[in-house]
């Protein structure tokens, strides 16, 4: 082991909105302050789940037998995802860097306004969720601002981001159809296979910026 660090702050891209620079530098000086080791993971591919696989590893060639991130040239105690149009205050950071919960999201809105979380099933009134004190178990989260405790990645199969698919009925036509979901949606079904519960914070309240800034 090359390196030991308390968390890896991931983001995967090329491009950084400044409000994410301006937050990520204001976090890393606080837990400079407090004495908190990180290690920056960032990798680039125009395929989203292929840049979220290179930045889990940090490495452009992805080693299939490996199933350790970072190669496991590094030791960590969480791993943090944050999106490059996210912004945050540092104790947004913190709230979720000292939960108890192997899996847990902050809360933020897509460019149209939608929660970026899913439900565990109907009868969950996704109002009530954002308004709630403690954290909600979910379906499935964004990797726009999530904390991972070590262990998490290391029990799942590789690829951890490939795509999922859930089969409905097409309203229109009747039909069977298969729907894919998204990387970090598909990463969380994996995490729920694997036996762990996906968690949102609802007092970890953060900023999408995607053409316009969004704030619950």
């Amino acid at each position: 082991m090359d390196k030991s660090v308390d968390v890896v702050i991931a983001t995967p891209g090329a491009l950084m909105e400044a409000e994410y620079v301006r937050s990520l530098v204001a976090t890393m000086n606080l837990l400079r302050e407090r004495g908190i080791s990180f290690y920056y993971a960032n990798k680039y591919t125009s395929r989203v789940a292929a840049a979220r696989e290179a930045t889990a590893m940090d490495s452009d060639f992805l080693d299939a037998f490996n199933n350790a991130p970072l190669l496991g040239q590094v030791a960590y105690k969480k791993i943090f995802w944050i999106d490059s149009d996210m912004s945050w205050e540092p104790s947004d950071f913190l709230a979720l860097y000292n939960s108890p919960l192997d899996i847990v999201s902050g809360v933020y809105l897509s460019d149209q306004g939608v929660p970026m979380f899913s439900p565990l099933d109907e009868s969950q009134d996704i109002r009530q969720m954002i308004a709630a004190t403690q954290p909600v178990e979910v379906m499935g989260a964004g990797f726009g601002f999530i904390c991972i405790k070590q262990g998490v990645f290391e029990s799942m199969t590789r690829p951890w981001f490939d795509t999922k698919f859930v089969k409905i009925q097409d309203e229109k036509t009747g039909k069977e159809v298969f729907i894919p979901f998204g990387e970090d949606y598909s990463w969380c079904i994996s995490a729920r296979e694997a036996g762990y519960k996906v968690f949102i914070d609802p007092i970890t309240k953060v900023t999408h910026h995607k053409k316009i800034a969004i704030r619950q």
